[in-house]
């Protein structure tokens, strides 16, 4: 598969865009408006870098048998959630 630098741009902010509205989402469900870290006090960084292992195990997994058993969560979810956990950890204080 041949990706021209614009496509690549595109799929970039494309995937970005769709990420906030997932991160926003998740969020009203998952933390407060005063502390959007709520659901990860607990165990601080550590527990984003958990979830996100989570993540990069299914990856692998994935890229190993070309294949998902779980169906409700597709590779391009997961690349979003990724994005979002990235960004949690990197705003965490």
């Amino acid at each position: 598969m041949s990706v021209t630098r614009e496509k690549l741009y595109s799929l970039h902010n494309e995937t970005c865009k769709q990420s906030l509205e997932l991160m926003k989402s998740k969020n009203q469900d998952y933390a407060s408006a005063d502390d959007p870290y709520r659901n990860f006090r607990m165990f601080g960084r550590l527990g984003i870098l958990v979830r996100m292992s989570d993540k990069l195990a299914r990856l692998r997994t994935f890229d190993e048998r070309k294949m998902l058993n779980v169906s409700d969560e597709s590779i391009k979810d997961t690349v979003q959630d990724l994005i979002n956990y990235s960004i949690l950890y990197l705003g965490y204080e």
